[in-house]
């Protein structure tokens, strides 16, 4: 019989699998307990952008900067985790134009990109013209545009199996099994438990993704995590694939994959429906066609949608619950998981092994503990501006 993990991780997400291997690299044993199969959430239907230029309205604060060290870390882990289980993540680096159609987008822009030029990131204005000898299909209706350095995209389904088989390969465990409550002894985490069974550990970190609200009731402590829902589709386009990324104010970015296709979106949407509507896509390539006129041509392989975990403070959750011994969150990472899985899982594997970490992030930004005595009402996220 095989002995018991030292941590359970509860949901098999890319956050949830960065975790696992960063502790797994620790020399921890590591079990994923995952209700369905490794990456079925958002991390399949994400776009997988790795950018520092976010919508102004996120991007001021604490958000900003734990994206940014993330972002200095992902390339050298898809590397290395390429060379550890021979799984291509698509990983790839190349500019983006984030492109203005209106005064009002251009004003926004501009404002955008001095304030994060002050921070490092390596941006410059683009006038029309110079957009167009860049991508002489871009429509006349573009006014200009960021040119931003330093952008990505990483398949998240990809990472998260990276993730998954780096850890397993130092002694992790995966099992697809519903995790419906936690064991205590005292205030101290022992075990989680399944319809079936019990699994006893020393520690568990709870990963659950769009579902990490539901943790309020097992732990007592409050867990501001909602679903957000996002759409994307995944275009075959006519002629040689786009050189940069294009981001596009109301639509986010129109993507050149690894793997030759095209994706397009993503929504940010408060429902409950699951799945993807005839709606969006009418849209969102009606929107992509302003500035592309070549995505009329575009084929549609894939329409995906999808449920993001957002925080009531834009902020990802990590780090141990007050209150409790040996029990750590990792959630409400917003639309932000993958590109925010290195960092997580690194500061998740401190926290659990050694009570702090030595990054260089201010941690009360991030915390549970920030929650405390928090009630949530129905305006609890609208200043966040996702509902624009």
């Amino acid at each position: 019989m095989s002995p018991s993990p030292d941590v359970v991780v509860v949901g098999g997400g890319v956050v949830g699998a960065a975790v696992a291997y960063y502790l797994s690299l620790e020399g921890a044993r590591v079990q994923i307990l995952e209700r369905q199969a490794l990456g079925s959430g958002c991390s399949f239907h994400g776009t997988g952008m790795v950018i520092s230029n976010l919508r102004e309205t996120q991007s001021k604060g604490p958000a900003f900067a734990i994206n940014r060290a993330s972002r200095n870390l992902i390339g050298g882990v898809c590397g290395q985790l390429a060379e550890e289980t021979g799984t291509d993540t698509l990983y790839q680096e190349r500019p983006m134009l984030l492109m203005a159609t209106s005064e009002s987008e251009l004003a926004q822009r501009k404002a955008d990109m001095q304030w994060v030029s002050q921070r490092g990131v390596q941006v410059r204005w683009l006038e029309r013209d110079e957009v167009l000898a860049l991508e002489p299909r871009t429509s006349p209706m573009v006014l200009g545009a960021v040119y931003e350095e330093g952008t990505a995209q990483v398949d998240g389904y990809r990472l998260t199996l990276a993730f998954a088989a780096a850890a397993e390969k130092r002694g992790a465990t995966v099992r697809q099994r519903e995790v419906v409550g936690l064991e205590w002894e005292g205030s101290r985490v022992t075990g989680v438990r399944t319809p079936t069974e019990t699994v006893p550990c020393d520690a568990v970190v709870l990963a659950m993704g769009a579902s990490a609200g539901a943790a309020s009731e097992w732990v007592g402590f409050p867990v501001p995590v909602r679903p957000l829902k996002g759409q994307i589709l995944r275009l075959r386009l006519p002629g040689k694939p786009l050189d940069y990324f294009v981001n596009l104010l109301e639509l986010g970015t129109i993507v050149p994959r690894g793997d030759g296709l095209t994706s397009i979106g993503t929504s940010y949407e408060e429902t409950d429906d699951p799945q993807p509507t005839e709606d969006f896509k009418l849209r969102v390539l009606s929107r992509g066609m302003e500035v592309l006129p070549c995505l009329d041509e575009a084929e549609v392989v894939e329409h995906l949608a999808g449920f993001r975990p957002l925080s009531a403070d834009i902020c990802p959750i990590i780090g141990p619950v007050p209150g409790w011994e040996g029990l750590h969150l990792a959630a409400g990472h917003g639309p932000w998981g993958i590109q925010l899985s290195p960092i997580t899982g690194r500061l998740i594997a401190d926290l659990v092994l050694r009570g702090e970490t030595a990054e260089p992030l201010a941690m009360e930004h991030y915390l549970p503990a920030r929650f405390e005595g928090f009630t949530p009402g129905p305006d609890s996220f609208r200043h966040l501006g996702w509902d624009d």
